[in-house]
């Protein structure tokens, strides 16, 4: 008999997708093994740092180091095109928390992010390539961060 895989779907909204932190401290506390992630903004970026190898607890504390000013810092404003963020300091905060050459194929857990490709409205999985990167695409939110272009497609948040 096969063993069954344990897949974890992460989602969006900011504070919501923190509640998946909590999730993960169960089902480590609950020896429960996870075979596969898939995840949308929030839920990319958790998502990303757990099939990295790092513990529910690192992504607790990484979350928790993001104060208000710390977020602040985040912020470059742009001549809106798409957005008015044009989330080069997020990318580079992603490279430091995530790894700047990190590739899916890198990964301990097999990873995929969600986007969505805002000129056709398609779902669009992310699973090769580099992780900041599509995680930067993922978290997108139209009309706030400008859009990321990604494999000739223009790609903004999964949860739209």
């Amino acid at each position: 008999m096969q063993k069954r895989k344990i897949g974890l779907a992460l989602g969006s909204g900011a504070v919501r997708g923190l509640a998946h932190i909590g999730v993960l401290e169960v089902l480590e506390t609950e020896g429960i093994p996870i075979d596969m992630i898939a995840g949308t903004s929030t839920g990319a970026a958790i998502g990303a740092l757990y099939a990295q190898g790092k513990s529910a607890s690192v992504i607790k504390s990484t979350a928790l180091d993001l104060s208000w000013r710390r977020l602040a810092s985040m912020i470059d404003l742009t001549l809106p095109k798409t957005g008015f963020i044009s989330g080069k300091r997020i990318k580079h905060w992603l490279e430091l928390v995530i790894g700047r050459d990190l590739k899916f194929s890198d990964l301990r857990i097999p990873f995929a992010c969600v986007a969505t490709d805002i000129t056709t409205g398609e779902e669009i999985v992310l699973d090769q390539g580099s992780v900041p990167e599509a995680v930067r695409a993922s978290i997108s939110i139209p009309g706030i961060f400008t859009v990321v272009k990604l494999r000739g497609r223009y790609l903004v948040d999964g949860g739209w």
